[in-house]
């Protein structure tokens, strides 16, 4: 076991403790540099804190300023798409009625055609016109209709009539209503009825059968050998038409009552709206008549121009039979010629 002296433990104490006292120094100096490092980022905080604060009203304002140019650009985007939708409407407005006013004249020169005067297919249409707008029925449903009837036999002045009557027995149904005009022009035509003509007002819904036998005071069997015999005349048949259809008949007022319906109003509104617009663009159509004539002139003229050139160059090739070979010096000679004499 080894013996330490005094004074070596002296030197070993004086030595440790100086090793401490200089580790010491060294964190107090290490401590004094974070307490500053602190003080530091206290104070660049501190500094930052406005900084921070006028970034956050920037933000706010660019946020107030993004609100205000949505606002602004939603005006004028809405105004040019209510623009756009109004000009497309007015647009569409016209051009349908225009076409509606070419469909009118065109229908009149055919009323014109089978009255034989335009004074009395004008006071045809102007009828129809009028009981288009108070019925379910378009005046494009009702002139077709007319049209056939007028061309079956019946008088102009009974057209509108018998159009009446037909659309009560039809209930306001344009389909039915062609039908039924078809199988009692037929009638009319023949002057006699037949079971093929009556089935159809049977197939459509309309009992004339029943009251024909009750007008002819007939059971049903003595009406089938009455038509079968063919002695059953138009006459008994539009009367009986007239007395499901007028006063209190089954059928009476029938247009009235649809012309109340959703659908009815729809129809008569677009009536209202078409001859509206007719009388709107009556004065242009003359103007639009004479301008689309000029195009055509113009579009005739140019193809005129277009077939003649193309016979000018199918005649520069075809009158030049003689092709001239090798040199200017040597005759030239007929291709035909050669072509034959190698065969």
């Amino acid at each position: 076991m080894a013996v330490v002296t005094a004074e070596e433990l002296r030197i070993l104490v004086r030595a440790e403790t100086k090793a401490a006292v200089e580790n010491l120094n060294r964190l107090k100096k290490e401590a004094k540099s974070t307490s500053t490092g602190v003080k530091t980022m206290g104070s660049t905080a501190k500094r930052a804190g406005p900084e921070i604060g006028k970034y956050g009203t920037i933000s706010k304002t660019a946020a107030i300023n993004v609100k205000q140019l949505a606002a602004g650009l939603i005006g004028p985007v809405g105004v040019t798409v209510a623009i756009i939708a109004v000009t497309r409407a007015i647009k569409d407005s016209i051009s349908s009625s225009i076409k509606y006013a070419a469909e009118v004249e065109q229908i009149s020169i055919a009323f014109e055609v089978l009255l034989g005067s335009a004074e009395n297919a004008q006071g045809v249409l102007e009828e129809l016109r009028a009981f288009s707008v108070k019925t379910p029925f378009t005046f494009e449903e009702l002139a077709p209709a007319a049209k056939r009837l007028l061309a079956f036999g019946t008088e102009a002045k009974d057209v509108v009539d018998v159009m009446r009557d037909l659309g009560n027995a039809a209930g306001g149904n344009g389909e039915i209503l062609n039908r039924l005009v078809d199988a009692y022009g037929k009638v009319q035509a023949k002057g006699r009825a037949s079971l093929e003509e009556l089935n159809r007002f049977t197939e459509a819904g309309v009992p004339l059968m029943k009251q024909l036998a009750a007008d002819l005071e007939m059971t049903n069997e003595e009406l089938f050998k009455f038509i079968s015999a063919g002695k059953l005349g138009f006459e008994e048949v539009n009367k009986s038409l007239q007395n499901m259809t007028r006063g209190e008949g089954q059928f009476a007022g029938m247009l009235e009552e649809q012309s109340k319906t959703l659908n009815g109003l729809m129809s008569t509104l677009k009536g209202s709206m078409q001859e509206l617009g007719r009388d709107m663009v009556s004065g242009f159509i003359p103007g639009i008549k004479g301008v689309t004539t000029v195009l055509i002139d113009w579009l005739d003229k140019l193809n005129e121009a277009r077939d003649t050139a193309n016979e000018t160059k199918m005649l520069t090739i075809t009158d030049s039979p003689k092709i001239q070979l090798f040199s200017k010096d040597e005759p030239p000679f007929d291709a035909k010629l050669i072509g034959n004499s190698l065969k």
